[in-house]
């Protein structure tokens, strides 16, 4: 009997094999999956590239293949295994072994800020086969995973998006997690104005000074442009919201920025200009001089200075302490170009800039002028006999002092010490008494060696005591006819007179004639004239003899009627005067040897006025009559005389009234009567 054996064949499965990643030094691990009936062995192999063939891995004989520490010259190790059940076998396909660099952060995130409402951005910096996965975290939470290494949001919130943060960067291989850092967000920074330039004082300190605000602490940092390269450069230690200059130098001069920092954001501030300012220092000063009056001078001066300073001469003022401004004189040279006595004085020149100020030594400017009157002359007036001087004072100066000559002159000649004159050399000449031959115009010379002045002309009046070359001439005369008196006397004016009988004064006769007509015996006496002025008065006197008259006299007035003797027509005595006229003047009408006719005369007053003097009598007993002064140039026009401009004076002549007019002369010529009306 023969035996028959038979073979169970199972139906073998392999799953593929799952391909392997590691980073070197790792052991990786291939497994296999197979499925099959009866016992399932497996036998690795390795594939050599080089000679294209297979090589069984002794002892690899489970479903997983270990490989101790790869290398990087494991990459792309390719195996494949063979399972096998007895009866059947299979071979996986073939696996490849990669070697991947693990995670790994280039540098750790650093504290960082944002500006509130910008863009929130995180990055994460790290090396590794790809593809890497980030996961970031806030204060512990996850905030999801992502393959990019940028973690942005917006707008960013400081209530939102403050905290502690952290990222975790993974591949296949292995992964990394940051250390903690912090975020923030801040309000962005602002800068305010800033001076666009500032200047300093060389050697002394100084500072500019940017204003700004934000959230966070603010940072600075100053930095000056270099024109050459056109770069801007950080300045070392200026890290604070002043720029400052301990000792201002040349160096330190230049164009300045300033950059404000509080991490969330970061602003420029517009460039400021430092410049350096050097006090005046004086190079020139300026040099005395003495002149005289009329040269040309210049004062001059000079410093140097940055910025270039401005100039202002000074004069001492007449205290010797206060120093005033010369108006309008801001340039270095104070020019004469001619020099007057109050130009004289001591000088100096204020040079200024902003950095200060600088004075040149004084200078005497000297002045030599010709005289110049304090005190002058001036005309007056002296009565005869008084003693009279005339004085000058003169303020002087040549090269030899003050000293001057004087010479004085009247009516163009020199004056000598003579007469009862003296001082004629000197600033004061005198007169002992005053004379007529001393009237006249005087005036002084003055001189030095720069040069002659002449005081102001005066006139000298001598007012003479009244006197006459001829005496008043004693009178005799019948009654009834008219006496006169005139005197003829000369002196200084103003002059009044006044005439007395027999020692009494005469009531309105004040000029140098006195009239009386008709006299009676009762005239007769002495009659004085007395002539005054403020030199001293002249008296002159005469005696009147008033004789009876041998004239038959018949008084007819009483056989006239009152028609007759107002009747304006009627001429009773045939004298060719109406019977209203005379009875008017006073006189007869019924007699002709009785007229008292109007007389015309030219008087003077002491003031060598001129008047025509009309004297025409009243009769007291014509009641109603009116009486009217009248003035014609040609006997064909009569105008009344305007009496306010006239004097009248009245005498008392017992039964008649004699009125004088004084009119004043203004033509020196005309005619003159008496209107009576009824």
């Amino acid at each position: 009997m023969r035996r028959v054996a038979l073979a169970l064949l199972c139906w073998l499965g392999i799953l593929a094999a799952v391909p392997a990643y590691a980073a070197e030094g790792q052991s990786p691990t291939f497994t296999v999956n197979a499925t099959g009936g009866g016992t399932l062995s497996y036998e690795w192999s390795s594939y050599d590239a080089k000679s294209r063939t297979w090589s069984v891995i002794p002892s690899a004989t489970t479903k997983t293949l270990t490989l101790s520490s790869v290398t990087a010259a494991d990459h792309l190790h390719t195996c494949r295994v063979i399972v096998s059940n007895g009866p059947s076998y299979r071979k996986s396909s073939t696996v490849r072994l990669y070697i991947h660099e693990p995670p790994a952060l280039t540098t750790q995130p650093a504290d960082s800020a944002f500006p509130t409402g910008g863009t929130l951005t995180l990055e994460a910096v790290a090396t590794g086969t790809s593809k890497l996965y980030y996961e970031w975290f806030r204060n512990g939470e996850s905030l999801g995973t992502s393959s990019k290494n940028r973690y942005t949001v917006k707008p960013a919130e400081a209530a939102t998006h403050d905290g502690t943060y952290s990222v975790k960067v993974s591949n296949k291989v292995g992964l990394v997690t940051s250390n903690d850092f912090q975020v923030n967000v801040f309000d962005p920074v602002q800068v305010g104005a800033i001076l666009s330039s500032k200047n300093i004082t060389v050697g002394t300190s100084g500072s500019v000074t940017v204003t700004a605000n934000g959230g966070g602490v603010l940072t600075y940092q100053w930095e000056k442009y270099d024109s050459k390269k056109k770069t801007w450069s950080t300045v070392p230690g200026q890290d604070t919201s002043a720029l400052t200059f301990p000792d201002m130098q040349s160096d330190n001069e230049g164009v300045y920025r300033c950059l404000v920092d509080n991490l969330a954001s970061r602003y420029y501030s517009k460039s400021v200009t430092v410049g350096m300012y050097v006090p005046p220092a004086i190079k020139t000063h300026p040099r005395d001089y003495s002149y005289n009056e009329g040269r040309k001078v210049t004062l001059s001066g000079e410093a140097t200075g940055i910025p270039a300073p401005t100039y202002q001469w000074q004069k001492l003022a007449g205290d010797g302490v206060t120093w005033e401004d010369v108006s309008k004189k801001t340039k270095p040279d104070l020019a004469f170009s001619k020099l007057y006595r109050h130009n004289a004085g001591r000088y100096r020149l204020v040079a200024t800039n902003p950095a200060g100020s600088a004075i040149t030594d004084e200078a005497t400017l000297v002045v030599y002028y010709k005289p110049v009157f304090t005190t002058n002359i001036a005309s007056q007036s002296v009565n005869e006999d008084d003693a009279v001087t005339l004085t000058v004072a003169v303020d002087s100066l040549d090269s030899k002092g003050t000293a001057s000559t004087f010479t004085w002159y009247k009516d163009k000649k020199a004056v000598k010490d003579q007469d009862g004159v003296s001082g004629s050399k000197t600033a004061s000449l005198s007169i002992d008494a005053a004379k007529g031959g001393h009237y006249g115009t005087y005036y002084c010379s003055v001189k030095n060696s720069v040069g002659t002045v002449k005081s102001a002309s005066a006139k000298l009046t001598v007012i003479l005591k009244p006197y006459t070359s001829k005496s008043l001439k004693d009178l005799a005369l019948a009654e009834g006819k008219s006496a006169s008196f005139s005197a003829s006397i000369y002196g200084g004016k103003p002059m009044t007179y006044q005439w007395q009988k027999d020692g009494v004064t005469i009531d309105g006769q004040s000029k140098n004639k006195i009239s009386l007509r008709g006299i009676t015996a009762a005239d007769s006496g002495t009659y004085t004239v007395v002539a005054t002025n403020p030199a001293g008065s002249l008296t002159l006197s005469a005696t009147l003899a008033v004789e009876a008259a041998s004239v038959f006299s018949q008084d007819i007035t009483g056989k006239l009627d009152e028609a007759s003797l107002r009747s304006p027509v009627e001429d009773a005595d045939g004298d060719g005067m109406s019977n209203l006229l005379e009875y008017a003047l006073g006189s007869d009408p019924a007699r002709s040897s009785s007229t008292f006719s109007p007389t015309v005369d030219t008087v003077q007053d002491g003031s060598d006025q001129y008047y025509v003097s009309f004297s025409y009598t009243r009769n007291k007993a014509a009641t109603g009559i009116t009486y009217a002064i009248e003035h014609s140039s040609d006997l064909r026009t009569w105008e009344p005389i305007d009496l306010s401009t006239a004097s009248v004076s009245t005498l008392d002549r017992g039964t008649f009234t004699e009125v004088t007019v004084y009119i004043p002369v203004t033509d020196g010529s005309g005619f003159y009567r008496v209107n009576v009306e009824d």
